[in-house]
């Protein structure tokens, strides 16, 4: 495989809403943007979109590719993490919720509410971390495949890892089988009165079949593989407003 990992940077941009005066975050959101909408594009039918309003609120876990003639970083993966506080304290409805809502199905409205009173009382924050895309131009072979792979999975152990306490929702697209992958990580399909809820259709995704699942502990597979990239991680650069931060953190312990 021709990737080097000294080409290649993490770049965590917190709530573009409140970092959009660092000098890297307009070019970064745009840059981003733009390779979800050819990813997305490449994937479903016109009309799908891969951005919405949400993305100016949410965490931004990106892989970028270091351009050496500019020296600019271009993202080529990516996904976002959004907090249902933040939802919250922008007046936002939070995403997993929404998804719930609008296919209709109430059991799953039902456990997740649960689930959200429950981090609620403990004064922890739940994330849907969703949005996952590669640049087309990336996905080149298997090996290339294996490997991002597994820095996304680096990129979901250790931003939990940065949030001791939280719980996460994802959603598996079953066509490429990411319902399997997070599966691995550790997910588990949500559950109303002892029974395990099934994959939903999707309706921005014009009706694609996911499985939206919950996720307290990581597997010790998922652990391991982020451990295999640590490196990698340890070199981030983490573009966050340091006032919100706090200001979000206050909000979670308030939420009850």
């Amino acid at each position: 495989m021709e990737t080097q990992l000294e080409d290649l940077q993490i770049v965590v941009v917190e709530s573009p809403a409140d970092t959009w005066e660092h000098p890297l975050v307009p070019d970064l959101f745009r840059d981003m943007i733009g390779f979800k909408l050819r990813g997305y594009g490449r994937e479903y039918p016109y009309g799908v979109l891969a951005v919405d309003g949400s993305d100016l609120i949410s965490s931004h876990l990106l892989l970028c590719r270091k351009e050496k003639a500019s020296g600019s970083l271009r993202p080529i993966m990516g996904m976002r993490w959004t907090s249902h506080v933040k939802c919250r304290a922008h007046f936002m409805k939070f995403p997993g919720l929404s998804l719930f809502e609008q296919a209709g199905v109430s059991e799953h409205v039902d456990a997740l509410k649960e689930v959200l009173r429950a981090a609620d009382s403990r004064g922890i924050e739940v994330f849907y971390a969703g949005s996952f895309t590669i640049e087309p131009s990336e996905r080149r072979d298997k090996a290339h495949s294996i490997f991002f792979r597994e820095i996304l999975t680096l990129m979901f152990v250790n931003y939990q890892m940065d949030h001791p306490g939280s719980e996460l929702m994802a959603g598996g697209t079953i066509r490429f089988k990411m319902d399997k992958y997070i599966e691995r990580l550790g997910y588990e399909p949500f559950q109303w009165n002892g029974r395990k809820l099934g994959p939903i259709q999707v309706r921005h995704l014009a009706g694609e079949a996911v499985h939206v699942m919950h996720l307290r502990k990581f597997s010790f597979e998922a652990r391991q593989t982020a451990a295999k990239w640590e490196q990698l991680w340890q070199e981030r650069l983490w573009i966050r407003n340091e006032n919100a931060v706090n200001l979000n953190a206050g909000a979670a312990k308030r939420a009850g």
